[in-house]
């Protein structure tokens, strides 16, 4: 991760200092880990359909005039989880001066990689993807 970062900052004309040299900036990274599940929810119920309506068309349930049918006693809902893993990388930069921070970035990695290869694939992407907007344009 520190060379990734190390190559984008250097990509944009900052580099490190040497031991014993004041830096100009403070450079911070973070991964943190989360583990998510997307759910999606379907029900067999027969409570809406087409309907006359008093214009002759459209969205009809009890009495066709519009509107949802009555409650199917007989519905299931059937839920499935999709569980995912995803990385959250963020990088604060702080003048050294002041303390004060001047820019931070965050990108992310849905459903890192297995191996060690891949990893490092991701994390240079994520980093690419992190520093793509800086420096931030003037306003």
């Amino acid at each position: 991760m520190k060379a990734d970062v190390v190559a984008e900052l250097a990509s944009k004309g900052l580099a490190p200092v040497a031991a014993g040299q004041t830096p100009d900036l403070i450079v911070t990274y973070h991964i943190q880990g989360q583990d998510l599940i997307d759910t999606t929810s379907n029900t067999d119920a027969d409570g809406f359909g087409w309907g006359g309506g008093p214009w002759g068309g459209g969205w009809g349930g009890y009495g066709g005039r519009g509107g949802w049918g009555p409650v199917d006693e007989d519905a299931t809902t059937f839920t499935t989880e999709h569980p995912h893993d995803i990385l959250i990388l963020t990088i604060s930069m702080a003048d050294a001066k002041n303390k004060a921070l001047v820019w931070r970035g965050q990108a992310t990695v849905e459903n890192p990689s297995n191996s060690q290869k891949g990893d490092e694939k991701q994390t240079k992407q994520c980093v690419q993807k992190l520093f793509k907007n800086y420096p931030p344009k003037s306003k």
